[in-house]
């Protein structure tokens, strides 16, 4: 078994073993918070205390550590837990600058993607809901396991909502992203 101080950042990125301990010493993390600031100062530009990382081009913030950059979320999860996450890290609120660490959890991919806003096209302004412009109605889908389920057909745009809400919960368990407050 690999030393878990030892272990890699994800792919894609250069591959550096960065080790807590050296984190630790370099980086001062506020779960509280979710933010990162300087315990060490190796230029003007970047002095003791001051706030560390960067929003990149897809809205993450990213640390550069020893010329190395990582994704804050995936350095946040390292520094609390002491191991690389094995996956991805979902951010439960959605929010791609909330690093605080009981916003974040580790997701395989498809529990990941569960966890997103409806999509940009959407005509019908809830999640897993369309018009059927033949029939008139408003057929409610999910996609679990890669598959897409069909949920029914209804006279009214809340209703297909609330058979996607039930599904979501019911297949999606704690990734579960409904359209309607739950509880």
């Amino acid at each position: 078994m690999a030393d878990a101080n030892l272990t890699q950042p994800r792919r894609g990125f250069m591959q550096h073993a960065l080790n807590q301990r050296e984190l630790k010493r370099l980086l001062k993390y506020d779960p509280d918070t979710g933010i990162f600031t300087r315990l060490i100062s190796w230029t003007k530009y970047y002095p003791v205390g001051s706030i560390a990382g960067r929003t990149s081009k897809d809205g993450y913030l990213r640390i550069s550590v020893h010329r190395v950059v990582y994704a804050s979320h995936r350095l946040a999860w390292f520094y609390v837990h002491g191991v690389w996450p094995l996956g991805n890290i979902d951010h439960i609120d959605m929010n791609k600058k909330n690093n605080r660490i009981d916003n974040l959890r580790e997701a395989n991919l498809f529990e990941n993607a569960r966890n997103k806003e409806k999509t940009i096209t959407n005509k019908s302004g809830y999640k897993g809901v369309a018009k059927n412009t033949k029939c008139n109605t408003w057929r409610s889908t999910i996609t679990a396991n890669r598959k897409t389920i069909y949920l029914g057909s209804f006279n009214n745009k809340e209703d297909a909502a609330i058979a996607y809400d039930k599904a979501a919960i019911r297949l999606h368990g704690e990734f579960a992203r409904t359209n309607f407050p739950v509880g």
